[in-house]
């Protein structure tokens, strides 16, 4: 709104108005003056909008007089002042006037401070009516403001706040250029979110801005409004754009609220105070969504892990209780379905299924199942070459589809699955040292349901299970009546006693291997026809040895103990689930006799074991009958009576002649090869003594 007044004056006398308008003109800066002599011509000016800010009329105009000629700009405006300015006035005429809604009333005189009072009159009618028209204006514009608002604080997102600014300002403003620009950390420019413009030259999006080439990143950055009255010539302006003033407002760290006029038209102050007030509500609305997009994604992490927490607790609750079968369970078979029936007892998980593999033709066969599965299992191809159980098996990890839909890793088994009703998969090796024992299939009914911390449970499980089942195995092969006896012969190895005989050209029979728990064996080994210093010596220069010694010497035969760190050949065994029962070395190779249960496959066995050493070359299968039953019944009962401590303290007692008189080694010197203390040695060798004759003297009791 500019602050000059133009005057419509009419008078059916043209001297008069020429005389009017002179002295209003030539006496005051601020007034402009437009006569007409006639009414019609005069209302066409206001009806063309030609900025008229007051009408001065004279009352007696031949066809018509000021009184109607009012009630006609009323029709056009109701709020234009109007002063009836007269020399014919009367009491009458001014009520008459008052009543039709008539500014103010002067009559004409002729004196020297006649005009200069006309002009006070004009200038206080204006600035009323200006004052009333701002007033109003800024009553609108917070109306306004305080319905938006609600709007404004409901919106969760910066772009939809950023959206609802520029309703607001668009629905009270009339400018050509409105616009929100929000803050890209990543790029570290002001982007714009939301605008609305009337300009040519803004077609599509605007441009960004960003440090040291903008007045908008200059303002963002003080924190403090701009209002540039006229832009073109500062630096930092877009010289592209048409915008004449422009008010920049921060909204504190999120950007800034822009608005600008085009040519001569200013920037009001009441427009300038808006747009400052939007702002600041803008930037209380951006910091309350910032808090609650902090909090929302607090909770949903929280949610998320408190889900996670509880799936979790179930899953090793589950785990716990397999943990537990697994330890009373005599059979693999009683393992395989223990697993099976326990797993589907977690709410998520709808089908498990365990299948073994065999290793010769990588196939797989199923031998437990629980939960709901529709004939799934019969209605896929387990020996396809792409499914999840050969890429779990290949990679030797467990694989997890969370999403069976989209996975391509299902191959032909997805649609069989999404029938079935699942969405979600973990295919779990069962394996121990190197052998794989089958494989563990878990189905979900929802998506995204394995994720990280189950996948590494789930893992643990394969582990535990393929060590219940080859404990199962080496059970059998030890308590069984009749055994399958396989024996390997050994061209060429790099275990230790393999590399020692040798060396030494000497025959070597293990005679029993200690794990200790640090990671290392104690091996006792016996070796005919050898100059014991040289076997020392030979021993001591293996990298995995860290100490050997002379236990005994009859016959040219001598006992020995060494501790090393390599597995060998005999674990190796004991591992796939073998008994070794016999391991000899000559310097042409050697041979190992195993003992394997009658319902062990021999040949995966025997695939396992050469997969390890490629030199093994099989020589004979044969059927065995064990032990006795009485001879066996014994090794049962003594096994069930002593703890593992005091086997390993027996044994090691015995090979290093320990009970040989004179003693080759005494209790302090076991004690330190054992890495324990020698009262802690002695308190094992007699319970295990007392255990071994309580067996042999008072079997009832035990």
């Amino acid at each position: 709104m500019s602050d000059r007044i133009h005057v419509l004056h009419l008078d059916d006398n043209e001297q008069f108005l020429d005389v009017v308008s002179t002295f209003l003109e030539e006496d005051n800066d601020d007034i402009d003056v437009t006569t007409e002599t006639e009414a019609s011509e005069a209302l066409s000016v206001l009806q063309n909008g030609a900025g008229v800010d007051c009408v001065l009329s004279d009352y007696r105009m031949g066809p018509t007089d000021g009184v109607d000629f009012l009630r006609e700009v009323r029709a056009v405006d109701e709020r234009l002042p109007f002063i009836l300015y007269t020399g014919k006035g009367s009491e009458a005429v001014a009520s008459e006037a008052i009543t039709q809604g008539v500014t103010d009333y002067l009559q004409k005189e002729h004196s020297a401070d006649q005009y200069d009072l006309l002009a006070n009159r004009i200038r206080n009618a204006v600035d009323r009516a200006r004052a009333q028209e701002s007033l109003e204006e800024r009553e609108s514009m917070l109306t306004a403001l305080h319905d938006g608002m609600r709007s404004l604080m409901l919106a969760e997102t910066r772009e939809d706040i950023a959206g609802e600014t520029v309703e607001i300002a668009v629905d009270v403003l009339e400018l050509p250029w409105i616009a929100v620009y929000l803050l890209d950390e990543s790029a570290g420019v002001l982007r714009p979110e939301a605008f609305i413009s009337d300009l040519d030259d803004v077609t599509e999006e605007p441009p960004t801005f960003s440090g040291g080439e903008s007045l908008a990143w200059d303002a963002f950055v003080d924190g403090e409004t701009r209002h540039h009255e006229d832009v073109s010539e500062m630096e930092g302006h877009d010289a592209e754009s048409v915008l004449t003033s422009e008010l920049i407002v921060p909204l504190g760290d999120h950007g800034v609220l822009l608005a600008g006029t085009t040519g001569d038209d200013p920037l009001e102050a009441v427009t300038g105070e808006f747009v400052e007030t939007l702002g600041a509500n803008a930037e209380a609305a951006l910091d309350r969504a910032e808090r609650e997009a902090v909090l929302r994604e607090r909770d949903r992490k929280l949610e998320e892990q408190n889900s996670q927490l509880k799936r979790l607790n179930r899953i090793n609750t589950v785990i716990r209780n397999i943990d537990q079968a697994l330890v009373q369970a005599s059979t693999r078979e009683e393992i395989e379905q223990e697993v099976c029936d326990r797993l589907v007892n977690v709410d998520l998980y709808e089908f498990a299924w365990i299948g073994g593999y065999n290793n010769i033709n990588e196939t797989i066969s199923p031998r437990a199942k629980g939960g709901t599965e529709g004939n799934y299992l019969a209605s896929i191809d387990l020996d396809s070459e792409s499914n999840p159980i050969q890429d779990a098996l290949h990679e030797g990890e467990v694989g997890i589809v969370q999403n069976i839909f989209e996975d391509e890793s299902m191959g032909s088994w997805r649609k069989q699955a999404l029938k079935s009703g699942f969405r979600s998969v973990a295919t779990v090796p069962l394996t121990y040292e190197g052998a794989v024992y089958g494989l563990l299939q878990i189905y979900a009914s929802q998506l995204d349901t394995f994720d990280g911390d189950t996948r590494s449970v789930l893992a643990e499980l394969g582990e535990t299970i393929g060590y219940a089942i080859n404990a199962i195995d080496r059970k059998e092969a030890l308590l069984t009546d009749s055994v399958v006896q396989v024996e390997f012969r050994i061209p060429n190895s790099e275990d230790f006693l393999y590399t020692l005989s040798k060396r030494t050209g000497s025959n070597v029979d293990l005679r029993t291997i200690l794990p200790q728990s640090d990671g290392s064996y104690l091996i006792f080994f016996s070796i005919t026809d050898a100059e014991v210093e040289d076997v020392l010596a030979s021993a001591e220069e293996s990298l995995s040895v860290s100490e050997a010694k002379l236990i005994s010497e009859r016959n040219d035969t001598a006992l020995l103990e060494c501790r090393t760190t390599d597995t060998n050949i005999a674990t190796t065994v004991a591992d796939h689930g073998g008994v070794p029962r016999s391991v000899s070395a000559d310097p042409n190779g050697g041979r190992v006799v195993v003992d394997l249960p009658q319902t062990a496959d021999v040949r995966s066995f025997a695939e396992r074991l050469t997969g390890e050493y490629p030199s093994v070359e099989f020589v004979a299968r044969r059927e065995r009958t064990s032990d006795t039953g009485s001879r066996r019944s014994f090794r049962e009962r003594l096994d069930d009576h002593l703890t593992d401590r005091q086997r390993e303290v027996l044994e090691a007692a015995y090979f290093s002649g320990y009970f040989e008189w004179p003693r080759e080694k005494n209790g302090e010197q076991i004690a330190e090869a054992l890495g324990v203390a020698p009262p802690t040695f002695n308190q094992h060798l007699r319970a295990g003594e007392r255990k071994l004759f309580e067996t042999l003297f008072e079997p009832d009791s035990v």
